[in-house]
């Protein structure tokens, strides 16, 4: 199983290397970074479970993404239109709640 509930809490803003805001990158877009390389893996795995003919292992094999009810602190004039809407300081509180909202 994999479970996406990793990353940056209520911390003050700053910026990747690539410009991105830390929230936007770690909280949402790292979750598809990790997935993309453990995502054969996890194929794999699943196919050999459902070899066995056990129900229970057959289905086990999961992704699991969590948000949080922080989400309902987001602004609200999320828009999601542009990588710049995510790269520019707002309230720690806010930014969280952003990057929670788009899971």
């Amino acid at each position: 199983m994999l479970y996406l509930i990793a990353g940056i809490g209520v911390a003050p803003f700053g910026l990747t290397k690539d410009g991105l805001g830390n929230h936007f990158a770690v909280n949402h877009l790292a979750h598809f970074l990790l997935v993309d390389g453990l995502l054969p893996k996890m194929i794999e795995t699943s196919k050999q479970k459902a070899a066995t003919g056990d129900d229970t292992e057959r289905w086990s094999t999961r992704i699991v993404a969590e948000s949080s009810e922080l989400h309902r602190a987001s602004p609200s004039d999320v828009k999601c239109e542009s990588v710049e809407e995510f790269s520019h300081e707002i309230d720690p509180t806010k930014l969280y709640g952003r990057s929670k909202l788009l899971e």
